[in-house]
């Protein structure tokens, strides 16, 4: 996922006067909403924690993501309590001056880390890596960055999105589009409740009801159908600013008890809780579980609201506390700078340990301070630009071309030092790379692991093939299943059968507990959870057959025996070889013809560096011996007991891959390798053969020998 936001605009113009209608009416609503809530700055700081502990991989920060929800709801309801109170009192909205206010508080800040970033991109990252870092930065920079993210991350391997430093940009998107139209939609209704002769609040209300309701349930399908765009787009997310809304709208009492104010922090602390121990990058977000932080910031921003004593409740206490609120006021800063830190940091030192992500995400709250107080502030309140809408503007303009203007010169930079025709073959080859999944519902088994992680009965997965065939063959395994699935799915189209995919990354799908690898699960029991849910999926639906690829080079050296422990090569060969024939075994007991496709051969050094430092593709071709050296005790495990068990077909793809000298990184015009190990799909073409033979053995058995 994935991943995750920007923070709001300050509680501006809150002086607590109150604020008079057209009519010469004190509005006791529009008098409240230009409280300053300190609450409300607390409940930054918890959002921005949540998402950085997230960030850095903290234990117990699984779900912290919902940091995001946490600042689009407070968003929604600062932003329409001040239009609605601006409004009210003059009866009109200043556009200008509020997205002047927008433009000091977020683009000098959002230009700065643009530009710092890239420059130490082109440092830490590969120069071919830069061509796509420097269009992610430009679209950062002109606040697009979802829409470029919707399109692309949707990548179940090979480029790994914990290498864009720009990543988290995707949620000032969101946020800059919000700003854009809900102006718009308060003047609106200003007219409307002008012509009908109502109160402009009433009106909102509806409105923001209709929004709410349209965008949770677009929400909730593009979820179900597993589509990036549920997550990375406004319309899908607008609920939760208008849920926020909906609330700054209502004329809300102050609890009469203390008591009940407490209750409600209460409860919004657990529901926000729940979400970041429970939640993880398996669960289906946001969906109906982004209900969890929605509703948990809600009842923080109602226990805040006061009592009729004017008290506070215990919980808007400690929000208010002074570290709560120093956090709170440095939060949008911090979020800016904390991934970029932690991305950088973790190519540079080539270590992306808890220890390494946390301590880069602690420096980089530094470097925020820094910004806010050289930079951020003296920008945004120099009285030349705080009194000028044209300045305000000008600024704006020249801090985004500025970025923009860096953003073009590092691509320029990095394109000079990669091959014309590297970059066009990059291209051509990443038009298929990702799974191209046709989501259908199965009745999945009742059974669920822990900490909710498998997905719920009559849930959708990824199918291919012939998806009207009642003929159903699997392909499960790691990230490594992924890359055949386009090419497998051809092949099945043909012999009219359905295929499923079954695959997480770095988790065999074979009974062994492996250490958790950058990219795959966050623990030993997720991967086995995760495991158990697909094995019970597979005995609930019975395939005709399973189709295993996996990883296998790679997993030498994280391969734990029963007490926890990563033993010597040998013993690692033997509990793998075990853990391989036990699979097997399962499924041809459970009579589902198994059939295996072995791991393919593993570059030395990815691609991109290679071609970046000798410019030529030529030259990066590894040796036979290097290429099949990685996991060699792994892969003689397997084919042992490939030898006793001949009824289980099996190729190896070295045998199309490699020559007898060397494994080149181009055959036959086809760009083969993503990385160091992921293959393209114009490789996984190149064995169609074998392929095809393979799942005919399988829909048919006896048809074919092994290859």
């Amino acid at each position: 996922m994935g991943q995750l936001i920007g923070d709001i605009a300050d509680q501006d113009g809150q002086d607590g006067e109150p604020v008079e209608d057209p009519a010469g009416r004190v509005d006791a609503w529009a008098a409240g909403a230009s409280r300053y809530r300190a609450d409300i700055q607390g409940l930054r700081a918890i959002a921005i924690l949540l998402i950085v502990g997230y960030h850095a991989g903290a234990p117990g920060f699984s779900g912290g993501f919902i940091g995001v929800d946490v600042f689009f709801v407070i968003s929604g309801y600062l932003i329409t309590r001040h239009l609605l109170r601006e409004s009210i009192g003059s009866g009109a909205v200043d556009l200008g001056a509020f997205w002047a206010r927008r433009v000091r508080r977020l683009v000098p800040a959002l230009g700065l880390m643009v530009i710092v970033t890239l420059t130490v991109s082109l440092i830490v990252i590969t120069p071919f890596d830069v061509l796509e870092t420097a269009k992610q930065g430009a679209s950062a920079a002109v606040y697009l960055s979802n829409i470029l993210f919707a399109q692309s991350t949707q990548n179940y391997f090979g480029s790994n999105p914990n290498k864009s430093p720009f990543l988290h940009t995707w949620s000032l998107g969101v946020e800059e589009q919000f700003y854009l139209i809900w102006p718009f939609l308060a003047l609106g209704l200003l007219w409307f409740a002008r012509k009908r002769n109502r109160i402009h609040r009433q009106s909102a209300i509806v409105v923001f009801a209709l929004i709410m309701v349209a965008s949770f349930a677009l929400n909730l399908a593009w979820t179900d159908q597993g589509s990036p765009w549920a997550f990375f787009s406004l319309p899908t997310r607008a609920w939760e600013f208008a849920a926020g809304g909906l609330l700054g709208c209502l004329a809300v009492k102050a609890a009469r008890q203390r008591v009940v104010a407490t209750i409600w922090g209460l409860a919004g602390l657990a529901l926000l809780a729940y979400g970041m121990l429970v939640f993880d990058a398996s669960t289906s977000y946001p969906g109906a579980h982004a209900l969890v932080p929605v509703i948990g910031t809600l009842l923080l921003i109602l226990a805040g609201s006061g009592t009729e004593g004017g008290t506070v409740s215990p919980v808007a206490g400690v929000l208010g506390i002074a570290p709560m609120q120093w956090i709170g006021r440095i939060s949008y800063s911090w979020y800016l700078w904390h991934w970029p830190f932690i991305v950088l940091t973790v190519l540079a030192l080539n270590d992306a340990s808890v220890a390494a992500r946390s301590t880069a995400a602690l420096v980089s709250l530094g470097a925020a301070y820094v910004a806010l107080r050289l930079v951020e502030d003296p920008l945004r309140f120099r009285p030349s630009i705080l009194r000028s809408t044209r300045n305000t503007y000008v600024l704006g303009i020249v801090v985004t071309v500025a970025a923009l203007a860096v953003a073009g010169a590092t691509w320029e930079a990095a394109s000079s030092q990669t091959p014309s025709s590297f970059k066009a073959q990059s291209v051509a080859a990443s038009k298929n790379l990702y799974p191209g999944c046709y989501p259908q519902r199965i009745q999945a088994p009742p059974t669920r692991a822990r900490r909710g992680r498998v997905p719920p009965r009559n849930a959708v997965y990824c199918f291919g093939g012939l998806l009207s065939s009642k003929t159903t063959v699997a392909l499960v395994g790691d990230s490594h299943a992924a890359i055949w699935f386009n090419e497998l799915s051809q092949v099945a189209i043909h012999q009219r059968v359905r295929v499923l995919l079954l695959t997480n990354a770095g988790c065999p799908f074979i009974p062994i507990q492996v250490n958790p690898e950058v990219n795959g699960p966050v623990s030993v029991a997720e991967c086995v959870a995760l495991r158990k849910a697909d094995m019970d999926l597979l005995a609930s639906i019975h395939p005709v057959g399973v189709i295993l690829t996996q990883h296998s080079r790679g997993y030498l050296g994280f391969i734990r025996d029963s007490h926890g422990m990563v033993p010597g090569a040998e013993r690692q060969r033997t509990l793998w070889e075990d853990a391989f024939r036990s699979f097997l075994t399962q499924m041809t007991s459970a009579r589902i013809r198994p059939a295996v496709i072995l791991d393919n051969p593993e570059l030395p050094e990815k691609p991109s560096e290679c071609v970046s430092q000798t410019g030529s593709i030529t030259q990066c071709e590894s040796t036979r011996a290097v290429a099949l050296a990685p996991g060699r005790e792994l892969m003689s495990a397997e084919g042992q007991v490939l030898i006793h068990m001949p009824n289980v077909r099996s190729f190896s793809p070295d045998k199309f891959l490699c020559n007898p000298t060397g494994c080149p990184l181009m055959l036959h015009g086809h760009l083969l390798y993503v990385d160091t190990n992921h293959m393209y799909f114009g490789a996984t073409q190149l064995m169609e053969g074998p392929l095809s033979s393979m799942l005919t053995s399988i829909v048919s058995p006896g048809a074919a020998v092994r290859s």
